[in-house]
């Protein structure tokens, strides 16, 4: 039985495609005057770092270009998340506040920019640290390494082996993080990707409270 629950954020928990794809338009329009991302765009950037996401919405552009676009859109994009919250999928909250009770500890490792995650928070009113709904969270804004070691690095801080906790995701992408940091991987079918050879797979978060 697993002591630890580790969780990717988009297409896990919840799903801001809309919210933020609107808020890089508006950066993007500024900038270059259109902007013409989709929902399905967005999607496909799920899972990818942030330095990877800026060479797709600029190919164009040189390396320092780039990464200024790419920061203005991450910076509105937090301050539009205050005011239009992503959507939580169905049982979601529910589940987190239900194993947080059972004395699960509960994680967060997200390819994201420093924010989101407290974004993410606020919106469903969860609490963090030590003995909040989520103990600890860490992303790729904060350390600039791979989802992988990030992964290691929440095993290490919070004193867990790699045996006592699983990461939770909905990409061949957390599947190759998880094995990489030696934690077994269970696949949300509802997310942004197919998966094979997941250690477990899950219609909703609420077939945790099965364990």
């Amino acid at each position: 039985m697993k002591r630890a629950y580790l969780f990717d954020v988009d297409g896990t928990l919840w799903d801001s495609a809309r919210v933020v794809t609107d808020s890089w338009n508006e950066v993007l329009k500024e900038r270059r005057g259109s902007g013409t991302l989709t929902v399905d765009d967005m999607h496909s950037f799920m899972g990818h770092t942030m330095d990877e996401i800026a060479e797709r919405i600029s190919p164009d552009a040189d390396p320092e270009e780039q990464r200024e676009i790419m920061d203005a859109c991450m910076r509105h994009e937090i301050d539009y998340l205050e005011s239009h919250s992503g959507y939580f999928y169905p049982g979601v909250l529910k589940t987190l506040h239900a194993l947080h009770e059972s004395g699960k500890e509960l994680y967060i490792v997200s390819n994201c920019q420093e924010g989101y995650i407290e974004s993410l928070l606020e919106a469903g009113n969860l609490s963090s640290g030590e003995d909040g709904v989520i103990r600890d969270f860490i992303c790729y804004g904060e350390t600039r390494r791979p989802k992988g070691e990030n992964i290691e690095l929440i095993l290490e801080r919070n004193e867990l082996s790699p045996e006592d906790a699983v990461y939770i995701g909905d990409t061949e992408m957390d599947q190759a993080a998880a094995a990489e940091a030696g934690v077994d991987f269970y696949h949300v079918r509802y997310g942004f990707g197919r998966v094979y050879g997941a250690a477990r797979e899950l219609d909703s978060l609420e077939e945790l409270l099965e364990d």
